[in-house]
């Protein structure tokens, strides 16, 4: 995870080659619209669930960029992260069993990209690859409504305990992060779960940017 600050443009950084995320574009701009005012969107000023980024694409990206093009000036809108790796091994036994072994279809009407995978993919017995959204797993939506209490996946179905225990390990380890003006926040989304705070300042904007499994160790 690494936070830089006062740099001009993203694409500076040699970071790896860029990914195309929905709609084909390289960018994705991280802002309020009024047509997501009611739902856990990126796209709303909300508060957002602890997810991973494309976790319904084949190959998610393995680092995720944000830069803040318009800092939030209400206090709110942090972006939080914990890292995956080590809410999974204070899972409970049978909740480890869960997201290790059992094939999730990771999509909804919503996503053009559909995958089936597993939360947490094993090499030589530790997590490399973790696939997570709490919205998907609890509502069966990647973007419900912030009123729906209601759970789309079976009623006490695995999947919803275990999204619940790791919104609870979440919340006891995440880290809030501001973004300052012309900041950039980049961390592996092999490895890290993020959410966000509720902001009110509609003018915030930040850009996403996904990119490739090269080793950003060297680059600092």
């Amino acid at each position: 995870m690494y936070q830089i600050s006062r740099m001009q443009k993203p694409s500076c950084l040699k970071l790896g080659l860029y990914i195309r995320q929905d709609h084909g574009e390289l960018r994705y701009l991280v802002e309020a619209s009024g047509a997501f005012a009611n739902t856990s969107s990126s796209k709303s000023a909300n508060s957002l669930q602890p997810h991973t980024e494309a976790s319904n694409y084949p190959d998610p990206p393995k680092y995720v960029a944000l830069w803040c093009d318009r800092q939030a000036n209400c206090g709110g809108g942090q972006t939080t992260l914990a890292d995956g790796r080590q809410l999974f091994q204070m899972l409970d036994a049978s909740d480890r069993i869960t997201v290790t072994d059992q094939d999730i279809h990771f999509g909804d009407p919503s996503r053009t990209i559909h995958s089936v995978g597993k939360v947490v993919t094993l090499q030589s017995g530790e997590p490399t690859l973790i696939r997570f959204s709490y919205n998907l797993l609890r509502h069966g939506l990647y973007d419900p409504v912030v009123s729906n209490d209601e759970v789309d996946c079976a009623p006490g179905s695995r999947l919803a305990k275990v999204a619940e225990s790791l919104l609870h390990l979440f919340t006891l380890q995440n880290l809030a992060i501001d973004i300052r003006q012309d900041g950039l926040l980049v961390w592996e989304n092999f490895r890290m779960l993020h959410s966000r705070r509720r902001y009110r300042d509609q003018r915030r904007r930040l850009i996403r940017y996904w990119l490739t499994a090269r080793d950003i160790d060297s680059v600092f």
